[in-house]
């Protein structure tokens, strides 16, 4: 037998329509939020449990009368990062491919450096190498740019 799904259609303010097909747990949950709405011929399901029966919709319609924002800053990959550098070696000014680039913090994790875009840099395994679990001063090495925080859609 076929798990049953729910199938959750979620409407944006901007236009964009999102549809997922959900579990019927999920969808017991769904079905009582207070932009949710089940269209009156919707074939229901009944969700059995040692107690109880609950009954949830296959259909679950979500109004989202917000705009869809996407998030302003993108999330820090390697991809993203890649992306931001242009593929280049922010010590050294080489090309590197992506197979071959590393993420280098500037100020490293263990000196209490942080994970984010203003710190961190695509460097080659050369360089990356180099400056080890140094600052760029400290290795000898210098930063061709500032690094800066891509916004969605820009880099």
């Amino acid at each position: 037998m076929q798990e049953q799904r729910t199938l959750v259609t979620t409407v944006f303010g901007n236009g964009l329509v999102k549809n997922n097909y959900t579990s019927v747990e999920r969808a017991f949950f769904l079905q009582s939020l207070p932009h949710a709405v089940v269209p009156e011929d919707t074939e229901i399901f009944a969700l059995h449990t040692i107690n109880d029966v609950f009954f949830v919709p296959s259909l679950i319609y979500i109004n989202v009368h917000k705009p869809l924002i996407l998030p302003e800053e993108l999330p820090l990959n390697k991809t993203n990062l890649y992306t931001r550098d242009k593929g280049i070696c922010g010590y050294c000014g080489e090309h590197i491919t992506f197979s071959k680039a590393t993420i280098d913090h500037i100020i490293p994790k263990s000196k209490g450096g942080k994970h984010r875009w203003r710190n961190v840099i695509l460097s080659c395994m050369p360089c990356n190498t180099r400056k080890g679990d140094r600052t760029p001063e400290q290795a000898g090495l210098t930063l061709r740019s500032k690094p800066t925080v891509p916004k969605n859609g820009k880099h």
